[in-house]
């Protein structure tokens, strides 16, 4: 590979006899080099230059870096498109590869947290230091109205532009990943606000004539998420054998419109329910019909004349998920309990299972976790109690067998 440095400053050109360019030999000016390397394609060369360098030798250790890097396969020329029209391309091309949520996910990510500080900047340009640096922002201001924004968020944005930058290495518009050198914040673990037996029930007492007394129940007494209770429909349960079965999700985007899916791997289950639970639900869907009747006019109505949906509006129209959250927090005011998010119900059936001895596979099973280490790790605190209490029975059987159901190897008379 040819190539060549050379120093550029403000004095002169001059020559000697042969009419050669003569360097300038005063301190000042900087160092250059010009040097061919392989094209994109096959058979075709380019010229890479480089300047800015204070010596001599500076610039001509980093040429030879430049020609050992070329050695080794084709180089990367780092575009000089802006990240903001980068993001905007990048964007429509993924959208056929995600779901409508998760692709309005990215879209909000973006728009929000990462082309007001950064669209003007060319992709090229994008360091580890400089994402870094955004990271403490968004921290510091990049919530609404400059509030700070939660660490679980910036942790998002971290791994949006991860997959963006990966796909812009896989382009070869950039040479280095920026995402492998930027620093994002740890990882805060969220500490649920859990109801104690006694809060919990209070609250059903006090609810037990609210419109929504059953979703609250089921909430509590079977752990289903917020979007499981908001697309559970009729269809959905088996009151004469009490079972339930979790087969649609009605969750939202981040511009809060309504997605309707079906769960995920093991959050598609059946959960057994209690007889209150059922006679609940039997008295949610008599009221339904009621209303049914009233609206359309009938004397004598059936399931069929209901809604499809189990938790519904006043006029028998679909929830929408915040909704329910929010006459959810509005009836725990109301009841004088802790007010929770409507996911923490969900924490609350866990945490009072395991204290009632439920085992954590049996608690992994109803809540549809994906794997044992899910359950095992969001209630380990509950876990170690269980642990502690088998410690304590064995070693009664073991140092105390007498009193231990009678002790090991009493025969029963008779």
């Amino acid at each position: 590979m040819r190539g060549s440095v050379y120093k550029r400053c403000s004095c002169p050109v001059r020559r000697d006899e042969r009419g050669r360019k003569v360097t300038c030999a005063k301190a000042h000016g900087s160092w250059s080099y010009k040097v061919d390397v392989p094209g994109r394609q096959p058979g075709y060369r380019r010229q890479a230059v480089k300047g800015g360098f204070a010596t001599k030798r500076e610039a001509e250790q980093a040429m030879a870096e430049l020609v050992t890097k070329a050695a080794r396969g084709p180089l990367v020329q780092p575009s000089r498109e802006q990240l903001g029209d980068y993001l905007t391309g990048w964007l429509e091309v993924i959208r056929p590869t995600l779901s409508p949520a998760a692709w309005t996910n990215y879209r909000t990510c973006v728009d929000r947290y990462v082309r007001p500080w950064l669209a003007s900047l060319p992709l090229g340009q994008v360091t580890g230091a400089v994402l870094t640096r955004h990271y403490a922002l968004l921290l510091e201001s990049g919530g609404h109205q400059g509030r700070p924004l939660s660490p679980t968020t910036v942790r998002t944005v971290h791994r949006v532009l991860s997959k963006a930058f990966g796909d812009a290495i896989r382009d070869e518009l950039i040479e280095h990943n920026p995402i492998t050198r930027a620093v994002p914040p740890k990882r805060r673990r969220y500490e649920a606000r859990v109801w104690t037996a006694e809060e919990a029930v209070r609250f059903l007492t006090a609810t037990r004539s609210d419109r929504l007394y059953a979703a609250w129940l089921v909430a509590l007494s079977c752990g289903l998420r917020r979007g499981e209770l908001a697309g559970l429909r009729w269809r959905d349960l088996d009151l004469a054998r009490g079972t339930l079965s979790v087969t649609t999700q009605r969750t939202t985007d981040t511009d809060y419109r309504i997605i309707t899916k079906a769960p995920k791997g093991t959050g598609r289950r059946t959960v057994d329910l209690g007889a209150g639970t059922v006679a609940a639900l039997r008295a949610h869907q008599r009221a339904q019909l009621v209303i049914a009747a009233d609206l359309h006019g009938l004397l004598l109505p059936s399931a069929a004349d209901g809604p499809e949906y189990v938790f519904v509006t006043e006029d028998l129209q679909p929830l929408h998920p915040q909704r329910l959250t929010d006459l959810f927090q509005r009836a725990a005011k109301a009841a004088g309990v802790p007010v929770i998010r409507l996911h923490d119900a969900r924490h609350s059936c866990a945490t009072l299972a395991l204290d009632a001895g439920v085992h954590p596979k049996v608690v992994q099973q109803l809540l549809g976790h994906s794997s044992w280490s899910t359950t095992m790790d969001l209630y380990s605190h509950r876990v170690d109690r269980l642990q502690r209490d088998a410690t304590n029975r064995i070693e009664s059987l073991l140092l105390d067998p007498e009193g231990v159901d009678g002790g090991p190897g009493v025969a029963e008379a008779g």
